[in-house]
Formats: C-alpha cells, structure tokens, sequence
C-alpha cells in the first residue's frame, strides 16, 4: 500500500501567503475606514442641516449673541483669554445687530450673567470696540440709523464747509491714495465752503481708519464750468454754516474744478447731475456767472409762469437770466438749470451769488 507524503511548504510560499494576507487586511481596514468617513460626512452634513434648521427658529438676538460667543472663544471658554479673539468675524456680525440691547439680553442668559459689553472692552482694542459700536449705529439694516446725532447733524440743506484739511471723495470709501483704486478728488484746506449736504451718509467699516469713517454726501457746483457733483467726505472733518456767514464770505468756496472732478469719474457715486454737454456754452452766451440758491420754501413756475411745484430752502438752483416785475408787483427771477431749461422763481425767496 502506498503512502502519500505531503510536500513540504516552502518559504516562497508562505511568504506570498503572508503577502496576500496583508492586503487582504489592508483593503478591508482601507473599505471600513472609507465606510466610517461616509457615515461621519453624511453624520456632519445631518448635523449642519439641523443647526441651520434650529438657527431659523432662533431670534436674531440669539444667533447673533452666539456668534459673538463663538468669536471670542474659538475654542473652549475656559481658554477665552488665550486661545485669541476673531476680530472680523465679531465686526461681520455686527453689521447684522439691529438690537443691540436684545443681543445684550440674550448674551447675558447665554453665559450665565456675563456682560457682553464688558467681554468686548476685554476682547477688542479701544479703537476696535469703538468701530463695533460704530458698524451698529450706522448699519444701513439699523432701523434707528437716520436719529443719529451725527446723522441728524448733517441734515439735508445744511450748508457745510472743511473745519479741518478734508479729503473730498467720489465714494464713501477710505481708500489711501496709494490704493489699486484710489477715490480723492482734492484736499480741501480748513474752513472753506464745500456745498449742501444731500442727507445721505454712508458708514466704511472697511477702510483704513482703525475705528470705521463716517461720510457725508455734499452736492457741490464745480467752480468754472458750473455743473453739480455729488461728493463725499467724513463727518468728522465738516462743520455746518449759517446762511448768514456764507453770505458774509467768511467761508470762501473750495475751487474744486473740471480738471479735479474728471480724473477717474464713472458713473455711480459722485456723478454729474443731469450731465449736460453744451452747458458751458449756453452759459457763457445766455446769462451771466451769477447762480441762485433758494433761502426758504418757494413756489416754482415754469416759462409761462405756470405754477408748477415748490422747492425747498438752500436748493442750488441755476444761472441767472433774467429779471421781471410782474402786474401783482413782485420781482421774479428767470434761471437756467442744469438741463438747461428756464423757469421763474420769487427773488425774494432766493440768494443771488
């Protein structure tokens, strides 16, 4: 009878089944780690879909009160005064804050009594803090944004002239001139007449100023052609004029010229008003250099004298054509406006300069 007699297992072998083995292990580890990933992504993606779900849901004060928490402590709270503060993200929120008080509120329930101001004092910079309550008060989302005390200030028809050596800008941006796009039109030296205040403002956040810039919006003639402009400049570089010192001079006119006001324009802010092209033209054929600018609320009449509407006090008008008394004796004054069309207004009501 014959036996059979196994043969032998070679190192060769074994090896390949060592091998084999291996990848083996290494595909089901690499299959269950890709598995566990795709759960974890689905798990997270689940997560972020609830929390966006449960943010709806929440007051803006309360998200925002969480925002602010988030941004002062990126990582555990017990490490609040180590781990760094996220400026940005603290100034992005508040430009959303239409009620600082209720965010007060809600951050205070939120942490168990904390002062959200007195974290901010911590957290920020004088200058930083102060832009955060800036951002907040000039938020164009703020619905208290036009009570403003500066705002209110700058109403629309003040007279306003430099109190200090004021950049005059085509758009509320502060921007250096160094800038990819800068925005200056002039330096304006201290205590000159600018133009009247439009009663728009805008708020940058954005700019170089380490607390945030306020500006206003100036509707200014330019000096030799005659033509409107809407520029900007800060705030806190303006002061309001009476109409008697205008009248008196005490403010000279800022020369901002043609050649100041072409560099860079395009449309948008600090355009001319109804553009006219042969203004200067007409100008110089039809009337003298003299312009008008309304003292108080008057009637309009159009080149019948047809009333047509009123205009309000400290409007720049046009140039002075002509004068005429009509049968009730009174004086009016024809003017050409901007689009070169004539009306009659009461001389009484204007100032003639």
């Amino acid at each position: 009878m014959s036996v059979a007699i196994a043969e032998p297992i070679t190192n060769n072998q074994q090896n390949q089944k060592s091998i084999a083995q291996q990848l083996l292990n290494v595909a089901l580890i690499g299959g269950a780690c890709y598995l566990a990933y795709r759960i974890a992504d689905e798990l997270i993606e689940q997560y972020k879909k609830e929390q966006a779900e449960k943010n709806l849901l929440k007051k803006p004060e309360v998200l925002q009160a969480e925002q602010l928490m988030a941004a002062m402590n990126p990582s555990f709270a017990w490490m609040k005064h180590f781990d760094g503060t996220k400026e940005e993200a603290i100034f992005e929120t508040a430009k959303s804050i239409t009620n600082l008080k209720g965010v007060i509120d809600e951050y205070k329930n939120l942490t168990g009594g904390k002062s959200l101001i007195d974290d901010l004092r911590v957290e920020l910079t004088p200058e930083e803090f102060t832009k955060f309550l800036n951002i907040v008060k000039f938020s164009p989302n703020n619905p208290n944004k036009t009570t403003s005390t500066s705002q209110l200030k700058f109403r629309k028809g003040s007279l306003i002239a430099t109190k200090l050596d004021t950049n005059v800008r085509k758009s509320p941006k502060n921007i250096s001139r160094y800038g990819l796009k800068p925005n200056l039109v002039k330096l304006v030296v201290g205590g000159r007449y600018l133009g009247v205040a439009t009663g728009k403002s805008e708020f940058d956040s954005d700019g170089k100023s380490n607390t945030g810039t306020l500006f206003i919006e100036l509707q200014i003639v330019v000096s030799d052609t005659g033509k409107i402009i809407y520029l900007w400049a800060a705030a806190s570089q303006l002061q309001i004029i009476s109409y008697a010192d205008y009248k008196a001079g005490k403010y000279p006119n800022a020369d901002i010229s043609k050649k100041y006001t072409l560099s860079g324009f395009t449309e948008g802010y600090g355009t001319f008003q109804n553009n006219t092209q042969n203004h200067s033209q007409n100008h110089s054929q039809n009337h003298s250099q003299n312009r008008l600018i309304t003292t108080k609320q008057t009637d309009l009449y159009n080149e019948k004298l047809q009333h047509i509407g009123q205009v309000e006090p400290l409007k720049i008008l046009g140039f002075l054509i002509m004068e005429l008394n009509n049968n009730k004796g009174q004086k009016l004054l024809q003017f050409l406006d901007a689009e070169n069309q004539k009306y009659w207004i009461k001389a009484d009501a204007v100032h003639v300069y």
